[in-house]
C-alpha cells in the first residue's frame, strides 16, 4: 500500500486539456457529492434484506467499538486478510453480491495507520487490496466505487473491468484522482449485461466511445443495459458521444460536469438525440458551436449549464452559445439558462391562439431557473419572450446577476399572473455566491380577467414535416433586443390581455 499525491493537477492534468477544467479540490468534492449515496457499510447475519436502510444506531455503535449481533462492518478485516476472518460472517460476506467502496478501505487504513509527516493528506493507494478482494469473492459484484483512493495503473483497470464483466457488474464509479488526465480508459470491454449505473471523471475516453460504437454494429453496444450515464471532466469527441447516446436505447439519465461538449464537432456542433432519455444535465461545461436537443420525446428534465469555450469567451463582444431545444414534447424542468451566455431557439409541435397569431409554446414546462440581468433592457424582455413560450409555467427561479436586486420591479406582475406563475424566487449574486434575498412571492392567477391567458386559449398541435428548420414561424430564436428596441409581433400579441 502506498499513497499518491491529493489533486495530481500538473504534468498531463486538466490545464493541458482544451476545455477543461483543473482537477482541484472543490471539483473533486462537488463531483462525489453528486453522486448517488455510497452502498451501506454493515452486512446483515440473519439473512435480513439487505436493500433496506442501514441502521444510523448500528453504524454509530460500530465506530464506537461496539459490534451488534445481527450486522458487521467487513472493511477492517477486507484491508488486512481482503476477506472478512470469522466463518460465519465470510460466509454471509460471501452470500450476498458483492458492494465495495473503496473509502471503506481507506478509513480501516486510516485507523490503522499513523501517517508521518508529509504522507498525511495523501490519497491512499488501495488498489493491491481491492483486486486480492475481487479474487475472493464469487460474485455477482453490485457495486465498485472507486473514488476516495489513489487511481489503478491501466494494466490493473484493465483486468478490474475483465472481472467486472465476468461477474456481470450493476454499478461501476470511477473517479480518477490521482494519474495523469489524459489517461485513456479501456471501458468498451466493460460489457456486463446487467450494467445500469456508470459514472467515470478525470480520464480520456475518445478511444474508448470509437471503440464501442465500431463494436456496436456487429454484437450491440458494450453498454447496452445503461440507463445512467455521468461523465465528469472527460476528455471525448462530440460527435462520438452523440451517436453513443443515440445507440443506447434504454438510456434514462445523462449527466456531464466540467466537460467540452462541441471538441472535434463541426459547424453544426453536438446532438443529443434520445427516444429514451428522461433527464439531460449539463454543469459547468463549455462549448464553442451550437448544442442541440432534438427528437426526445421522453425527456422531461434539461439543465443548461454550459457557457463559451474559453477561446470564444475572449472575443468581443463575447458570443453567446446557441441552444436549440427541438421537439421535446413533454419536458417540465428548465434550469440554469443564462440569459447572459446563451441564445435559446425553441422548435415545437404545439402552438397556441393568442389574439388571431399562432405562438409557439412548451406547455408543459412547470418550473424554469435563469439566471438575468433585469437592469439591462433586452435582457428583461428576453426574459419575458421566454416566459412567453411557457404559458403553464409554475415555479420561476430568477438568479440576478446584479449587486442589487431591486430591478426585479422592471417585470410587470401582470405578465407573471398572465404566465400562471404561482411561486416567484429570486436569488443575487454576491461576491461569486448566491444569496436568496428575495424571500419567495405566491401569486394567484386570475384567467378570467385576462382573456389571452392559457385557460381560455387553444392549445394545437402543429405537426411538421422534416426535422430540420429553415427559418419560418416554427423556429423562434429567443429576440436580442437593443436598448430601446421592441419585440416581434408575435410577443407583443402574446403579452395582450
Amino acid at each position: 500500500m502506498d499513497t499518491a499525491p491529493q489533486t495530481g493537477v500538473g504534468k498531463g492534468g486538466g490545464g493541458d486539456r482544451p476545455g477543461a477544467l483543473e482537477r482541484t479540490p472543490a471539483l473533486i468534492k462537488k463531483s462525489v457529492r453528486a453522486l448517488p449515496p455510497p452502498p451501506d457499510r454493515l452486512i446483515l447475519l440473519d439473512g435480513a434484506n439487505d436493500d433496506d436502510k442501514e441502521d444510523p444506531v448500528a453504524l454509530a455503535l460500530h465506530y464506537r467499538g461496539i459490534y451488534p449481533d445481527d450486522r458487521f462492518d467487513p472493511y477492517f478485516d477486507l484491508f488486512i486478510y481482503q476477506r472478512p476472518f470469522k466463518e460465519e460472517r465470510l460466509q454471509a460476506w460471501m452470500k450476498f453480491p458483492l458492494k465495495l467502496h473503496d473509502a471503506g478501505l481507506v478509513a480501516a487504513a486510516d485507523s490503522i495507520i499513523r501517517w508521518g509527516p508529509g504522507l498525511s493528506g495523501r490519497y491512499v493507494d488501495v488498489t493491491g487490496e481491492i483486486d486480492r478482494i475481487l479474487d475472493v469473492h464469487p460474485g455477482p459484484i453490485a457495486c465498485l466505487r472507486v473514488d476516495s483512493s489513489a487511481f489503478p495503473a491501466p494494466e490493473r483497470l484493465r483486468r478490474w473491468i475483465d472481472i467486472l464483466t465476468a461477474r456481470e457488474v450493476q454499478e461501476v464509479i470511477l473517479l480518477n484522482l490521482t494519474r495523469p488526465e489524459d489517461m485513456e480508459a479501456p471501458l468498451q470491454h466493460l460489457r456486463s449485461r446487467r450494467l445500469t449505473f456508470l459514472a467515470i471523471g478525470f480520464v480520456n475516453i475518445r478511444a474508448c466511445l470509437r471503440h464501442a460504437m465500431e463494436a456496436a454494429y456487429l454484437d450491440g453496444h458494450a453498454w447496452s443495459s445503461l440507463k445512467y450515464l455521468t461523465l465528469t471532466a472527460c476528455a471525448f469527441d462530440g460527435s462520438d458521444l452523440s451517436q453513443t447516446v443515440h445507440d443506447l436505447q434504454g438510456l434514462k439519465t445523462l449527466t456531464i460536469r466540467s466537460c467540452p461538449l462541441t471538441e472535434a464537432c463541426n459547424e453544426d456542433g453536438l446532438l443529443i438525440a434520445s427516444p429514451s432519455l428522461v433527464a439531460l444535465q449539463f454543469y459547468s461545461c463549455t462549448a464553442d458551436h451550437k448544442v442541440t436537443i432534438g427528437q426526445a420525446p421522453a425527456l422531461t428534465r434539461l439543465t443548461l449549464g454550459v457557457v463559451p469555450a474559453p477561446k470564444a469567451a475572449a472575443a468581443r463582444p463575447p458570443p453567446l452559445v446557441q441552444i436549440n431545444i427541438m421537439f421535446c414534447s413533454i419536458l417540465n424542468t428548465v434550469d440554469q439558462v443564462d440569459m447572459h451566455q446563451q441564445n435559446i431557439v425553441i422548435r415545437s409541435e404545439y402552438m397556441m391562439r393568442v389574439s388571431r397569431q399562432q405562438v409557439l409554446i412548451l406547455p408543459f414546462v412547470r418550473t424554469l431557473g435563469v439566471a438575468v440581468e433585469l437592469a439591462t433592457a433586452h435582457h428583461a424582455l428576453d426574459l419575458l419572450s421566454l416566459l412567453r413560450w411557457m404559458p403553464n409555467l409554475k415555479d420561476l427561479t430568477l438568479r440576478v446577476c446584479s449587486l442589487s436586486i431591486c430591478h426585479v420591479s422592471l417585470l410587470d406582475p401582470s405578465e407573471l399572473i398572465h404566465q400562471s406563475i404561482c411561486n416567484v424566487l429570486c436569488a443575487a449574486c454576491r461576491q461569486g455566491h448566491w444569496q436568496r434575498r428575495v424571500p419567495r412571492h405566491r401569486l394567484s392567477p386570475l384567467p378570467s380577467a385576462h382573456p389571452g391567458a392559457p385557460q381560455d386559449a387553444a392549445i394545437q398541435r402543429r405537426e411538421c414535416r422534416d426535422n430540420l428548420c429553415v427559418g419560418g414561424s416554427c423556429c423562434q430564436p429567443l429576440p436580442r433586443f437593443t436598448d430601446g428596441g421592441a419585440a416581434p409581433t408575435h410577443d407583443a400579441s402574446a403579452s395582450t390581455g
